[in-house]
């Protein structure tokens, strides 16, 4: 799934039930020095368990769903 506003997308997804794998507090105390300056407020992006990674192209912002069915993926 593509978005242009990946914060207003997880929350809403997440009001109408999605569930989202969790992400350590820990995690985000390294995220400005791994990955630079992002334009989006870290904040909410921390609060929503939102990953930010990047490359010599930008950065990502990604998150993964929990399963939604009882069959595993592969």
């Amino acid at each position: 799934l593509a978005t242009d506003n990946i914060i207003d997308t997880v929350t809403k997804l997440r009001d109408r039930g999605v569930e989202f794998l969790r992400v350590p507090a820990t995690y985000y105390d390294t995220v400005v020095e791994r990955v630079g300056k992002i334009e989006e407020d870290l904040k909410p992006i921390q609060e929503l368990g939102i990953l930010v990674d990047r490359d010599e192209e930008g950065y990502l912002l990604q998150i993964f769903s929990k399963p939604m069915e009882d069959r595993p993926t592969l």
